[in-house]
């Protein structure tokens, strides 16, 4: 059985983006849609640093107690059309302080 927050996410959903079929929408109004929903402040001891200097855009989220030499490369699903780097902060920022 879903749990409660699955059904207001589903709810939510059901209202916001659901009833506007995905293949109609303008891919750049998706991800700014799903981007205001993302949390803005890394949790302390994460760093952000935005890397717009290539073709491909990201973002780097560092830990302070990070061992040099370690890194977890996370590409989103979504078929790069729906989602960005910082719709899925959420799960960067837990990626980076584990």
């Amino acid at each position: 059985m879903p749990s409660l927050k699955a059904n207001i996410l589903n709810l939510y959903l059901k209202w916001s983006l659901k009833r506007h079929p995905l293949h109609l929408m303008d891919p750049e109004k998706l991800r700014a849609g799903t981007d205001r929903m993302a949390p803005n402040t890394p949790p302390a001891g994460i760093t952000i640093e935005k890397r717009d200097d290539a073709a491909v855009k990201g973002e780097w989220h560092r830990s302070d107690n990070a061992e040099a030499g370690n890194l977890i490369f996370y590409l989103h699903g979504g078929g790069y059309v729906f989602g960005s780097a910082k719709s899925h902060r959420a799960v960067t920022f837990a990626l980076a302080a584990a």
